[in-house]
């Protein structure tokens, strides 16, 4: 704690300072590089500074690599804390790959060798003691020492993926990372290699272990496996397409030794069985099934298998079933939409009958009021002229009476 202590007293960076450098890359995120500060910071923390890294090289493989970063992705070098206990389950900083990488501590192996779970990117490694320390966070103004554990679900977490390689070459890989590899892998593996098959066994004193095997992959890269193959099932196996997979079986770690090769046995019939069922699936096959092979991929992904294909079909099937789906509900949509129209149409159309009906009833009536004003006309003409012919009767009448 004494070191914590006094590294905790000047807490600031400044230029020519040593420094740890990270970005936002992906499966950069957790790794830390060491770089010389080469310009002053700022107060705001805005300005891009200069580094110099210390383990990378430029392309010429004779220069140190330089860049400009964001002052938050900039920290001073982490305190040495020798009073921390590492064991399983503990964070740590692993020196790997010309960087410090944030890791768990899986298993603690013989002679201070430990095991080594990545998340990011997935990843299983053995290390030497002196080749870890405790991982610290910066706040920005003082360290905090991660106290958390990870649990047993976590530990056995370990993909079939490729990691990427480092974004700068690195021709100065020291030592370290070549007592990382399992003999029988050569330097150049260490570029493009499936990084969870690397599961690296400690031999016991007289050179061997009877309850792990060596087995290899597809690039050759060597990898113990955590049982030995003592089953006639794997020659049958081997006629399989199975046998084309390279599992490594680190979750088996977590379970007894005597059950572990039963197990492996059981999931390699899991792969196979589940991969023949990929193979007949149709358009038709319902989502929910769908769903769970694909989680069922996902388990076997944990030990090792490449479900890369599978899930990739199972994926396309899924979205070729969602765009289906889609487009019946597009259709549905719309035959309601069409429902809806002819509906209008219709009382449109009755409407307009009724409308019509009532023209022809209007005009009917029109008609007969015409008539009964033409009757009515004819009626007051005939009125008229029997008025005059009263009139008429009347003025004879009046002469005769006055002629008398």
């Amino acid at each position: 704690m004494k070191n914590l202590e006094k590294e905790e007293e000047d807490m600031s960076i400044a230029k020519d300072c040593e420094v740890e450098v990270s970005c936002e890359e992906e499966g950069f995120v957790d790794a830390w590089y060491r770089a010389i500060l080469e310009e002053t910071p700022t107060s705001s923390g805005r300005k891009k500074l200069r580094v110099r890294y210390t383990t990378l090289l430029q392309e010429d493989c004779s220069t140190l690599f330089t860049e400009t970063v964001e002052q938050r992705f900039i920290r001073p070098v982490p305190p040495e804390d020798l009073s921390v206990v590492l064991e399983e389950g503990s964070v740590v900083d692993a020196d790997h790959n010309d960087g410090w990488w944030k890791g768990v501590i899986v298993k603690k192996m013989e002679d201070d060798k430990f095991l080594v779970h990545f998340d990011s990117p997935p990843d299983m490694i053995q290390f030497d003691k002196q080749q870890l320390r405790p991982h610290f966070d910066w706040t920005g103004s003082k360290w905090v020492r991660s106290q958390n554990k990870v649990s047993e679900e976590q530990y056995s977490k370990a993909n079939s993926h490729k990691r990427k390689r480092k974004r700068k070459q690195t021709h100065n890989s020291n030592l370290k990372k070549t007592e990382a590899l399992i003999a029988g892998t050569s330097d150049n593996d260490d570029y493009d290699q499936t990084l969870s098959a690397w599961i690296l066994a400690v031999k016991s004193s007289n050179g061997s272990d009877k309850s792990t095997e060596l087995s290899h992959d597809e690039t050759g890269a060597t990898m113990v496996l955590p049982f030995a193959k003592r089953s006639p099932i794997w020659k049958a196996l081997e006629s399989m397409e199975v046998a084309k997979q390279s599992p490594h079986f680190i979750p088996l770690l977590e379970t007894r030794e005597e059950f572990r090769e039963g197990l492996a046995v059981a999931e390699m019939v899991n792969f196979s069985t589940l991969l023949e069922r990929v193979k007949n699936l149709q358009l038709h096959t319902p989502k929910s099934t769908l769903e769970g092979l694909k989680d069922c991929f996902a388990e076997l992904d944990k030990y090792g298998f490449d479900v890369t294909t599978p899930l990739s079909r199972i994926n396309m099937l899924l979205s070729l079933i969602e765009k289906q789906v889609n487009t019946e509900k597009r259709l549905k949509n719309n035959a309601k939409k069409m429902k809806k129209e002819v509906r209008k149409m219709q009382k449109l159309e009755q409407d307009m009958k009724a409308v019509e009906c009532k023209i022809l009833e209007l005009q009917s009536q029109r008609a007969v009021l015409k008539q009964k004003k033409k009757d009515a006309s004819e009626i007051q003409l005939c009125a008229e002229d029997f008025g005059k012919e009263i009139q008429d009767v009347d003025v004879g009448t009046t002469v005769l009476a006055s002629s008398s």
